[in-house]
């Protein structure tokens, strides 16, 4: 299944829609948000999102990607209390590979509860740090996608937000991994050639379900 999002002359009438796009994961395994920068703004919308609904959050954040503030200024625009929000959601930082394994290693032994999901934010790019060898990197990372497909075969909910491309050789693998594993996965993209810093009206999602990842020009624009 692909739909498009077609993008609106609003910001005010697109963001909306955009949020509720996290509906579309049956929150039973692993979804992927890829594509521009925008999509880390995007993974807090759908944190607010969630949370609006009554779920609990656990981000982990490998890149100080996780902004506070951005989930902040979206419940105060929807006049919900911030504190509120915030209470729902729990972050743990990582800032080598080992921290990131091991954090989600502590994930996928921690009691499963109903309405707890899982996020995580830029995982592979700690792994392409100076100190990381290239066989290391590959590695690990393979590691990393081996436990990504644990959470896959527990149904334990999990979103995967990263970009699409790393110069590093070693991330086409990793990411080509993600994709076979992840069901649904959302491409975020730009419908014009600007660089905008939020999710504004040159914005729109292609959502890829398991049926059609033969299809690998369905993602790009």
């Amino acid at each position: 299944m692909i739909r498009m999002l077609s993008p609106r002359h609003s910001a005010a009438e697109l963001q909306p829609s955009l949020a509720g796009l996290v509906s579309e994961w049956d929150q039973k395994g692993v979804a992927l948000l890829t594509g521009t920068s925008g999509i880390y703004f995007l993974a807090h919308l759908w944190q607010f999102q969630l949370v609006l609904k009554g779920l609990s959050i656990h981000t982990v954040d490998c890149a100080i990607r996780f902004d506070s503030y951005a989930i902040a200024e979206e419940a105060l625009r929807n006049q919900v209390s911030p504190e509120d929000i915030h209470d729902k959601i729990t972050v743990s930082r990582c800032f080598t590979p080992y921290q990131i394994l091991d954090e989600m290693n502590h994930l996928l032994k921690l009691p499963q509860s109903t309405g707890r999901l899982n996020f995580i934010l830029a995982p592979s790019k700690q792994f392409f740090d100076g100190d990381v060898s290239r066989d290391e990197s590959s590695f690990l990372l393979k590691k990393l996608s081996n436990l990504f497909a644990d959470f896959q075969k527990k149904s334990i909910p999990l979103m995967v937000v990263e970009k699409e491309a790393y110069p590093n050789p070693g991330f086409k693998s990793f990411f080509a991994d993600i994709q076979k594993l992840a069901h649904p996965f959302f491409h975020l993209r730009l419908t014009e050639k600007k660089q905008e810093k939020h999710i504004k009206k040159f914005y729109s999602v292609r959502i890829v379900g398991t049926e059609n990842r033969h299809i690998t020009g369905a993602q790009h624009g």
